[in-house]
């Protein structure tokens, strides 16, 4: 029997229903509103006081509980004058301690009188609020979250309910027609469902199951995937989807992970379904695991593996070779929006585990028939800074939500006065919107923001008092553009395909609430949805850089990328291909720009990059880490050193990405990539691209074209900026325009020119001759000669007086190992304690004999990257040439070095 107690909640329909139209009357006057003034007269009492949840919220909102706000003056001249004894006691104690009144006319006097300071009318209302609280009888609260079954078994009972997709759609129909054949053939059973975001794949699987489970009460379901969020996400589709079968249908189901005893559920014999993790499967001893999976296993049974490119990984491989080995009628199936692309290394063996392809559709198709919205992203950045603590942050990267006292901080009138301007000023366009708040005190604000602003505003949360099912229906069938903000009661089975736009209210760090909130809006024309779903992302400012999902990081779901202008009008970004002419996908594009951002948030503009090139990315399950040709044998060394711990020089993989020059993965990226390796017991693959920034290139073909006027230039140069790379890696147009501008005076020889040794052209052949190691080569007494050298050389220079002071200087290493492209960069550290100082990286192989790599090549090295010390945030601009000049026979020790490869061997690692 559920336990319970007795709370007492502010009540609407306490208060007399005399006051609450005087209230209602007064604010709807501030509001303009005599629409709704007009109307108060004729409403019965339960109607009113519905009408005042609606308008105020429950406790009333903050926004009218203000000094100057009408209805707090309400309370004062209509409330007071009735109120009980003790309350006029209690507020007169509370403001006039120093003379007591003995009698009830002396306090109303006092009070009545009282200039309204906020100790007052915050009094006032507290007094109010109290006055006018009902008792009521709730569950206590545990541990357990309120719509997931943690261990303990639940029923899939059928209730006889109209179905929530009365009609599949073709690929539905398709994939379950596929599933009826694999059934009923022959030998091992399994196949693949490939279906993206937004086109039913969870829906398709288990209303297939149903209809199996019916026909064949014996059947059982083994259901597994690497991550609870969908474990329970799974859980409840089939409890909907239950609670459509006939009255007579009762199955057993139980979310199985390490929240919960394994024993309990897979050795239960009355249970049917089971929702587990793989972690579950294979943590601890296997064999013992498997002992207690087998008793599930005396059953026909289906099993389904949501996200199933992770079936590739070793660990799974062993958890289903032991079910086919186990189960003597076992029949296996994949669901993954996101299969490995053609060529990649380990397709061959994921189509090996699912040998039958059952229905395979991609977005693009979906959309084109009009079954999914083509989404348009648009960011929108608010206004205030957001506080968050290293600890949150370190939580959050390691895979986390946002806190509630994070998520509190949100709910401020500037962000919520944003987010209803926002919708205003477009609310043709976006039209019936879903709004995702951070909890029920935000939701309450932000509704009674929109509503102050005469929007149709509708709230669904577990704190209301209306059926939300009701309130859901009142907003769908509603011909009007309005607003239903939720907290966590729209991220699934909500059909409503009148709604074309979703706000983003809500940060969240989780790939799967990000795709949930987009997938509510992506009902296509020909489902009953629009062409076009418009997500509106409110990008927050926070105090510490760190990975926040943005819609754009989801790889199957990113569509159009609005740049929203200030006239109002939208213009979109085009797609960046790489050289093949392969889309790279916004969601690479934006993760590095954010990347490249968090760098000049933390450290300012360091611009000394003339060139990358991205060579590909890793795919891990609902994310995409681009991988940059300078960075790539550092995630090989990364993924070396999470397979094996322990055995590296280096304290932490962090350290390994000391060396890499931007773009550099950031910290969630890395945490994400070990956590893979370590996972699957191998890294991911690496799909290959090929794309590159280099402002030469540019620069090259600028001055190659045609003459043009200053106008057609910069049109060109911004045509070049908005698609490609450069858009991702130099932080405005303004910064690309000058780098190109920059180069293309050195191609023209108008101003001196120099090496780049940032990112070094890579040469087609190198010497036979490998270049020797001299582990005594002395770079820090190289580096204090150069040092010494500098200041002499700037002793008249004004501007630079201490740059090179001790306390000043960076300090300076040899790579950890042998760099990829460049010579040296100079960089700001980001692991170990000196995080944050600025470190000179020298290229490792130039830790040679002297016979080979002079002093001079050395010290004119240094000496360069110096001048990034002097001059930062300003790249190879015309002052930092200008320093670089001053070196003696810099020409000429520029010259050595850049010709070295043309000497040596094994100067780079992957020449």
């Amino acid at each position: 029997m559920t336990e319970t107690r007795q709370t007492k909640v502010f009540e609407w329909s306490e208060v007399e229903p005399a006051l609450v139209r005087e209230m209602l009357r007064a604010a709807y006057t501030e509001l303009a509103d005599p629409g709704d003034v007009s109307k108060l007269g004729t409403l019965a009492d339960d109607k009113l006081h519905k009408q005042a949840h609606r308008t105020f919220g429950r406790p009333p909102a903050t926004r009218f509980r203000a000094n100057t706000s009408p209805v707090t003056r309400v309370l004062r001249d209509v409330w007071l004058p009735t109120a009980d004894e003790h309350i006029l006691e209690k507020l007169t104690e509370a403001l006039n301690n120093y003379d007591p009144l003995s009698t009830r006319a002396q306090r109303l006097d006092l009070l009545l009188k009282r200039r309204f300071t906020t100790s007052y009318t915050k009094l006032l209302w507290g007094q109010f609020i109290s006055a006018h609280k009902a008792s009521r009888t709730t569950p206590k609260k545990g541990r357990k979250s309120p719509k997931l079954t943690f261990g303990p078994p639940a029923k899939l009972q059928g209730k006889g309910l109209p179905p929530r997709y009365s009609t599949p759609y073709p690929h539905q129909t398709e994939a379950m027609a596929a599933l009826d054949r694999l059934r009923d053939s022959e030998g091992e059973r399994s196949g693949l469902m490939v279906i993206p975001t937004g086109g039913g794949k969870t829906a398709t699987m288990v209303k297939w199951l149903m209809t199996e489970m019916r026909r064949r009460p014996d059947l059982r379901v083994l259901w597994i995937a690497d991550q609870r969020e969908l474990i329970g996400q799974a859980v409840r589709e089939f409890q909907a989807l239950a609670a459509e079968e006939p009255t007579d249908f009762t199955r057993v189901i139980r979310n199985v992970h390490g929240q919960a005893g394994i024993e309990a559920g897979f050795a239960d014999a009355s249970t049917d379904v089971i929702c587990t993790t793989r972690q579950t499967l294979v943590t601890g001893s296997f064999d013992t695991k498997m002992r207690i999976v087998d008793h599930f296993l005396t059953r026909p049974v289906v099993v389904v593996v949501d996200e199933a490119h992770h079936a590739v990984s070793p660990t799974y491989q062993r958890v289903l070779a032991h079910v086919r080995e186990t189960s003597t009628d076992m029949m296996l199936v994949g669901l993954t929006a996101t299969p490995w692309p053609a060529g990649a290394g380990q397709a061959k063996l994921l189509r090996e585990t699912f040998a039958e392809g059952l229905v395979e559709v991609t977005t693009g198709e979906l959309v084109d028939k009009g079954l999914l919205a083509r989404p348009v992203m648009h960011d929108v950045a608010t206004p205030d800074q957001i506080d968050v603590s290293p600890e949150d942050v370190d939580r959050i990267v390691k895979g986390a939500e946002l806190p509630p006292h994070v998520l509190r901080q949100l709910n401020r009138e500037s962000r919520n006065a944003l987010i209803v301007r926002t919708w205003l000023d477009r609310r043709l366009e976006w039209g019936k919107t879903l709004v995702f708040a951070c909890d029920i005190a935000h939701a309450e604000s932000l509704a009674a923001t929109f509503r102050a602003a005469h929007v149709r505003t509708h709230m669904v949360h577990s704190g209301i008092d209306d059926d939300s099912r009701e309130v859901i229906e009142d907003f769908r069938t509603s011909p009007d553009p309005g607003v239903l903000i939720s907290v966590g009661m729209l991220l699934e089975g909500v059909d409503i395909p009148s709604a074309r736009t979703a706000f983003l209210c809500r940060p969240t760090a989780s790939h799967v609430v990000m795709r949930q909130m987009i997938g509510r809006i992506l009902r296509g024309p020909s489902a009953g949805g629009d062409p076009d779903a418009h997500v509106v992302d409110f990008v927050d400012d926070w105090s510490i850089p760190f990975g926040v999902v943005g819609p754009v990081n989801i790889p199957d779901v990113a569509g159009r990328v609005a740049q929203d202008e200030l006239d109002g009008s939208e213009t979109t970004l085009p797609p960046i291909l790489d050289d093949d002419g392969v889309e790279i996908g916004e969601d690479l594009i934006r993760r590095i720009a954010l990347v490249m951002t968090e760098r000049v948030q933390e450290y300012g503009l360091t611009a000394t990059l003339t060139g990358a090139r991205l060579v590909g990315y890793y795919h891990l399950d609902i994310r995409r880490i681009a991988v940059f040709d300078h960075a790539r044998y550092v995630w090989e060394d990364a993924a070396d050193w999470s397979l094996t711990t322990g055995t590296k020089a280096v304290a932490s993989v962090q350290a390994l990405f000391e060396d890499v020059p931007p773009p550099s993965p950031s910290t969630d990226e890395v945490q994400a990539f070990v956590g893979y390796c370590r996972s699957h017991g191998a890294p991911p693959p690496l799909v290959p691209l090929d794309a590159d920034v280099d402002v030469r290139m540019t620069a090259r073909a600028l001055i190659d074209a045609p003459p043009m006027s200053e106008h057609d230039r910069i049109e060109f140069l911004r045509t070049r900026y908005d698609s490609s790379l450069a858009r991702a890696i130099y932080p405005t147009f303004q910064t690309f325009y000058e780098a190109v501008t920059q180069a293309n005076l050195e191609l023209l020889d108008v101003v001196p020119g120099g090496a780049t040794p940032e990112s070094v052209d890579l040469p087609r052949t190198t010497a036979g001759t490998p270049i020797a190691r001299d582990p005594d080569r002395d770079l820090q007494a190289l580096f204090e000669a150069t040092v010494e050298t500098g200041r002499e050389l700037l002793a008249h220079e004004r501007g630079y007086e201490g740059r090179l002071d001790k306390q000043a200087l960076p300090s300076i290493r040899w790579t950890t190992s042998v760099a990829s492209t460049f010579w040296g960069t100079w960089n700001w550290r980001r692991s170990t304690k000196a995080k944050g100082k600025p470190v000179i990286n020298i290229n490792q192989s130039l830790q040679a004999p002297v016979e080979q790599v002079s002093d001079g090549v050395l010290m004119d090295l240094i000496w360069h990257e110096l001048c990034h010390h002097l001059t930062p945030g300003r790249g190879h601009d015309a002052e930092f040439r200008r320093l670089e000049h001053l070196w003696p026979e810099h020409i000429e020790r520029s010259h050595e070095l850049q010709t070295l490869p043309e000497h040596y061997s094994g100067l780079f690692r992957n020449a």
